[in-house]
C-alpha cells in the first residue's frame, strides 16, 4: 500500500475499536483474575477480543456495553 493511500473503516471496525478502548483494562484484569502466567493471559485475552468481534453483529444494545463484553469475557 503507497504511504498516500488512506485507510477507510467499516462502521463494525469503528465500533470495534471504540469497544476495545473502553474496555481494555477491565478485560485484561478479569482475564489475570482467571490465570497465573502472562502468555495465558495474553491468549486469553486475545480469544475475548475475537469473541467480541464474532459477536458485534448480534448485539442488540439491550444492555450497556460494557456489561456484553463483561459477559463475553466470563
Amino acid at each position: 500500500m503507497a504511504r498516500s493511500e488512506k485507510i477507510i473503516l467499516t462502521d463494525k471496525e469503528n465500533l470495534f475499536i471504540k469497544i476495545l478502548d473502553e474496555n481494555r483494562d477491565r478485560i485484561y484484569r478479569l482475564c489475570m483474575g482467571y490465570l497465573m502466567d502472562k502468555q495465558e493471559i495474553d491468549d486469553l485475552f486475545q480469544d475475548v477480543t475475537v469473541n467480541i468481534w464474532r459477536g458485534l453483529d448480534t448485539f442488540r444494545g439491550e444492555a450497556k456495553t460494557s456489561t456484553w463484553v463483561y459477559r463475553i469475557a466470563v
